[in-house]
């Protein structure tokens, strides 16, 4: 498999199984392959609806609202022989000092 394929996939079945919480600005962060495990860990990053601000009543920064504060990383693992998503997991990030 391709490393656009996989990309591909992995994206695809983020915006799939999160459908239901209409998650939004889904894109690649970054993407690995495995050798040992014959896989592909791809990192997605979305938003969901409780990471965009309340709207602003006086308007000043109302461009504002539309963009997230906050943003979910998963990294969905995908199997290098068929595609296949094996598994879905938390991505925790943070600042390195």
């Amino acid at each position: 498999m391709e490393v656009k394929e996989a990309i591909r996939t992995a994206l695809n079945y983020v915006s799939d199984i999160y459908s239901a919480e209409n998650v939004s600005h889904i894109g690649l962060e970054e993407v690995e392959y495995d050798e040992l495990k014959s896989q592909w860990n791809v990192t997605v990053g979305f938003a969901r609806s409780w990471d965009f601000p309340p709207k602003s009543l006086i308007g000043t920064f109302a461009d504002m609202s539309e963009r997230p504060s906050g943003r979910t990383y998963k990294t969905v693992v995908v199997r290098d022989c068929d595609g296949q998503v094996t598994a879905i997991k938390i991505r925790e990030v943070g600042v390195h000092e």
